[in-house]
């Protein structure tokens, strides 16, 4: 988040909650896993991520270099914009 902030880039996280939150969005605390996400849940978290980021040319999806949860795959898989995703492991490859 530091990183897009310093080079003036638009942001967001992925909520398995809230969908996509833009940085100006302010929300309760909550405790949700992603393994709860109902087939329900996961439609309406589908459709807020093409909805709010249908305007973006590229989206960089910050995965880390770590294990990404099955929730974050799928949604990755099944968007409308997966032609538009760039996987980033390092923040510093985020241009």
């Amino acid at each position: 988040m530091e990183e897009c902030r310093s080079r003036r880039l638009r942001w967001a996280i992925f909520s398995d909650k809230f969908g996509v939150w833009f940085p100006e969005a302010c929300r309760e605390y909550y405790d949700k896993s992603p393994d709860s996400v109902t087939s329900k849940e996961f439609s309406a978290l589908l459709n807020d991520f093409d909805t709010k980021l249908a305007n973006f040319g590229e989206i960089c999806f910050y995965r880390g270099t770590g294990r990404v949860h099955s929730l974050y795959r799928r949604i990755c898989e099944k968007t409308k914009l997966r032609n538009r995703l760039k996987f980033v492991e390092h923040w510093w490859d985020i241009v």
